[in-house]
């Protein structure tokens, strides 16, 4: 069995089987991670916002404000 180190103030050891015994229910019980969006929906989330740009840009160089 390959044993897990900690680093407790500068000084390595290996973890205790309850110190593991933790680590693991802690990774246990965190969330996934959200999953990474398409490459589809990163350029239409891209499009909007560059549209948002524009359109901002444009009422400020032309004076239209709301």
């Amino acid at each position: 069995m390959t044993s897990v180190k900690i680093c407790e103030n500068g000084i390595y050891r290996d973890m205790t089987a309850e110190e593991v015994a933790e680590l693991e229910k802690l990774a246990a019980e965190a969330p996934a991670p959200a999953p990474e969006p398409t490459p589809e929906e990163r350029i239409t989330a891209l499009e909007k916002d560059n549209a948002e740009l524009r359109e901002a840009m444009e009422a400020l160089l032309t004076g239209a404000t709301s």
